[in-house]
């Protein structure tokens, strides 16, 4: 029984998994620019930009000349033309809401960005996670299956009862079903990354580490400057600006309209000057023009408030991101200093220990599945870690 139990705790410390040679290594940078490459999204909102520039173009254009034929002696059909045109500031108003609404898209297509990459970092976050855990989860395996037949050979030996081996036959099966579970969610990952990045290679991804957040223990002057500078609060802010441009363009189109034509009113000898025709738009109705400033003024109001409640939710996540950060950062301290080593000194106690024979398998296969468990529980950890920076550089448009 000695021997077998020297055996197995020498094996203990020979298992590793290691990915296929095959695969090829893609950094997260890398998936990241992949994925902006092949996103539709992104390239659906270019177009927008193009259509949105183009619209700046067609804020100046006039419309177009009026031709007459009529009779106006009743003698003779003669040929006139007649062109209209809005007052001045109409069309410098028009074009500098249409500029303003370039910039809105722009805006629009860098929180697309932003999230873009949150995606692609959240998934490629979760495939490391799923790696990670799939080697525990396989060193565990490998481990407990050694034990398991260990423990069958024993009990048809008379040297340990059906309960000790029972339990170290469901403890491997409970454990069996977590590796084979991870390896699917391995799969999976990898496809999440292929899809993103449009590629069908096999890939793994890097080794999921504890990142490095700038903003964690920032002060409120920081926070502020970041906030501020989000491309959230940069669009909520120029939906403002747009709803003042409409404000303008609706009060300029209070003044007249004008009207220049050519047309011969009398017989075929009256002199050229006489031919010209000058109009000018009277704003008599002007409780018409009051009702749509009204409307562009009532739609200011609401893109202010739109804007800052964006700035209030945006707040309360970036200070929540931030305090999960510190909270998860603190753990990670611990786990790192005491809660790691503990687990190990437990491992190695645990071997001792049954090797001695002062543990039966029940008690040994516990402390074991205790000792990895400290090891997951790191693991989830520094991904919910990275997970907080991620979200603190997605709200900063990173």
């Amino acid at each position: 029984m000695f021997y077998s139990k020297a055996t197995f705790v020498a094996t203990l410390f020979a298992i590793s998994v290691h990915l296929a040679s095959a695969q090829q290594l893609m950094m997260v940078d890398e998936a990241i620019v992949l994925a902006m490459d092949t996103s539709f999204q992104l390239r659906a909102e270019a177009f927008q930009i193009d259509a949105d520039r183009l619209m700046e173009k067609k804020a100046t254009h006039i419309p177009d000349p009026e031709l007459i034929l009529e009779s106006t002696t009743g003698d003779f059909m003669t040929i006139g033309v007649q062109q209209s045109f809005d007052f001045p500031t109409v069309y410098a108003r028009q074009k500098q809401l249409a500029q303003q609404q370039t910039i809105l898209s722009t805006q629009a297509s860098h929180i697309t960005a932003a999230a873009l990459k949150s995606k692609v970092r959240t998934a490629y976050l979760e495939w490391q996670l799923d790696i990670a855990q799939m080697r525990q989860w396989k060193t565990q395996d490998s481990l407990f299956n050694i034990l398991s037949q260990a423990a069958d050979r024993q009990y048809l030996a008379g040297q340990i009862d059906f309960v000790e081996k029972t339990y170290a036959n469901l403890k491997f099966s409970e454990v069996h079903t977590q590796y084979i579970t991870s390896l699917t969610g391995v799969q999976k990952g990898m496809q999440q990354i292929q899809l993103y990045t449009g590629t069908t290679d096999s890939i793994y991804p890097s080794e999921l580490e504890r990142g490095i957040g700038d903003f964690t223990f920032s002060n409120a002057v920081v926070d502020d400057d970041a906030i501020n500078n989000t491309p959230v609060l940069a669009y909520y802010q120029q939906s403002e600006k747009i709803s003042e441009k409409a404000i303008q363009l609706e009060r300029s189109k209070v003044f007249p309209d004008f009207t220049i034509g050519y047309l011969n009113p009398a017989d075929k000898n009256t002199p050229f000057p006489l031919r010209l025709r000058f109009g000018l738009s009277v704003p008599l109705w002007f409780w018409q023009y009051g009702t749509s400033i009204k409307a562009a003024e009532t739609k200011l109001e609401v893109a202010r408030y739109t804007s800052s409640a964006g700035r209030q939710e945006l707040t309360q996540q970036w200070y929540k991101a931030k305090n999960d950060a510190l909270k998860y950062h603190e753990a990670l301290n611990y786990l790192e200093a005491e809660g790691l080593v503990q687990a190990n000194e437990l491992t190695e106690a645990s071997n001792r220990m049954f090797v001695a024979g002062q543990y039966d398998y029940i008690k040994y296969l516990t402390t074991l599945t205790d000792a990895f468990q400290v090891k997951r529980q790191y693991l989830e950890l520094v991904r919910n870690y990275n997970q907080a920076l991620i979200t603190l550089q997605y709200l900063i448009g990173q």
